[in-house]
């Protein structure tokens, strides 16, 4: 089964208002911090759809959907 992360713009990780915990919550690198550290990544081929990074995220801004 394939998920789809979709992030929306109540993210506010860029606006460095949040600490990303949906990143240290992923196990299975679905989402990151870009080497650069200016974007969060989203890897769809990863996600397992175990939503984590959704229930951790404090803006509601992450949602897993099935493909």
């Amino acid at each position: 089964m394939e998920f789809e992360i979709k992030i929306s713009e109540d993210c506010t990780w860029l606006q460095g208002k949040c600490s990303a915990p949906c990143v240290d919550v992923c196990c299975f690198n679905a989402l990151y911090i870009s080497k650069s550290g200016n974007f969060l990544v989203q890897n769809d081929e990863s996600c397992v759809g175990c939503k984590r990074c959704q229930k951790v995220c404090p803006q509601n801004a992450i949602l897993i959907l099935k493909c």
